[in-house]
């Protein structure tokens, strides 16, 4: 689905949209691993559930980072996804959270119409400065360790070398506190 062409995208088809894109991806390779070094049914299983999760916070980060990461860690030039109007988590949560007239000040900076109106300086600024207004960086984190959270748990349930969880657990973490 391109989202970027409908002015509304429900929350759940975004997280569904990033699962398939990102998470899907990682937790086939989890399983994949699992069953090629002779893990069980069960093993196999709880680890694409791990990967799901670690791939829905991994994702959630890169929208965080896009717009409120450290342009010398991240790497790129922030403010990436709002410059192309990328419908991120971070955009559409936003819409759900805002006034009448933010949500309507989201939408034109968002609406292909009024580009040229404003420099990309000025619609990275108003819509970042919208975001900081519904802590919207505060939500997203938090969302960001609810499924950490879950991934982490779901290791946990694994019936496995602990040395090798512990290994899990550390790639899991490592992907989980990146700043690029």
């Amino acid at each position: 689905m391109d989202f970027e062409k409908l002015e509304e995208v429900p929350v759940g088809k975004y997280l569904e949209m990033i699962r398939l894109k990102t998470s899907v991806l990682l937790a086939a390779c989890m399983k994949i691993g699992a069953i090629a070094g002779g893990a069980s049914g069960e093993t196999a299983d709880l680890l694409y559930e791990a990967g799901i999760n670690v791939g829905l916070a991994f994702q959630l980060q890169d929208d965080l980072l896009d717009t409120f990461g450290d342009v010398e860690s991240f790497g790129k030039e922030i403010g990436g996804d709002i410059r192309s109007n990328k419908k991120t988590y971070l955009y559409i949560k936003s819409l759900e959270l805002a006034s009448p007239e933010d949500r309507k000040i989201l939408k034109e900076y968002y609406s292909r119409e009024s580009e040229g109106n404003f420099t990309v300086g000025e619609k990275i600024e108003a819509v970042t400065s919208i975001f900081r207004k519904y802590r919207i960086d505060e939500v997203t984190g938090e969302l960001i360790r609810s499924y950490a959270d879950k991934a982490l748990m779901t290791l946990d349930r694994i019936a496995a070398d602990p040395a090798g969880k512990a290994e899990l657990r550390n790639l899991f973490l490592l992907l989980l506190d990146r700043k690029s």
